[in-house]
């Protein structure tokens, strides 16, 4: 497990970016530091995505103790195995904030709202082994940007729960195209839900409708299908949003999240 980038506290409790990290070992509990030779600026909000033997590390944004802001439009790419980080090619990057990313199993798509926060989408498809960017299709993708989720099936990217959103989208990046999903069954949109990719479905889970009216129900989409089914909130954990989930093989295991008036340390287990 890497862990890098992020924000930490100084010794006077004012928030600090760091661009230091460390690789856990679960086998003998052991952890070691990320080099920090090579390694991109401080940031937050970066996008991350791991390729098979590389942590791929794009954009976000630094702040400093002083003020200072600035949106990140580079990245890098960490090899654990060599403990050495290579610069990402900036040719041809997409110029988003706060960006999301999926790893296709040859390349890393990026999407975000564009650096002048004009509400349009900016996008990108980064290739490691040639280490480049192709332009990536807005056609008929997501309408507004607001914290979605996303997941990747094994050929298309899965984006939804942007608020203002008309419905789920889709991604194709063999095609450079996008498919909406269908509305029929879909649960109300949010942000701050959590999605993640069975093997067979897109679940997602959670989330607040922004007015502080958090959810503890979601659904189910499969893209063959394109249909949606909806999670039982029977058994379902307090309402909440920002939650973390992975999938086992059988079951959803979701733990903590946080709602207007506190934040939770449990979490439940759904088989869809």
């Amino acid at each position: 497990m890497i862990i890098w980038g992020g924000i930490t506290s100084t010794t006077s409790g004012s928030p600090l970016l760091v661009n230091t990290g460390a690789c856990y070992n679960p086998t003998t509990d052991h952890w070691r530091p990320v080099a920090t030779e090579g390694a991109p600026k401080a940031r937050r909000h970066h996008a991350c995505v791991w390729t098979g033997h590389e942590m791929i590390v794009w954009g976000g944004r630094f702040e400093d103790t002083l003020g200072g802001r600035e949106v990140l439009f580079d990245g890098g790419r960490y090899n654990p195995a060599m403990d050495a980080w290579t610069p990402i090619s900036e040719a041809g990057a997409p110029h988003s904030l706060d960006p999301v990313a999926a790893w296709t199993g040859t390349e890393m798509i990026v999407l975000g709202n564009d650096s002048e926060s004009t509400g349009a989408l900016v996008g990108g498809i980064y290739n490691p082994v040639t280490d480049s960017w192709r332009a990536m299709s807005l056609e008929n993708g997501p309408i507004i940007w607001v914290c979605p989720s996303v997941a990747w099936d094994g050929q298309e990217m899965l984006i939804w729960g942007c608020l203002g959103n008309i419905g789920l989208c889709r991604f194709n990046p063999l095609t450079n195209t996008w498919t909406p999903g269908s509305e029929v069954g879909e649960p109300a949109t949010r942000c701050g839900s959590t999605a993640l990719w069975t093997g067979t479905e897109l679940f997602v889970w959670g989330g607040n409708q922004c007015d502080n009216n958090y959810l503890n129900q979601g659904g189910l989409y499969n893209p063959l299908t394109d249909t949606w089914r909806a999670t039982t909130t029977d058994g379902a954990p307090i309402r909440r949003g920002y939650v973390v989930a992975v999938w086992t093989g059988t079951e959803v295991l979701v733990w903590g999240g946080a709602n207007s008036q506190r934040f939770f340390r449990d979490g439940a287990r759904y088989r869809p």
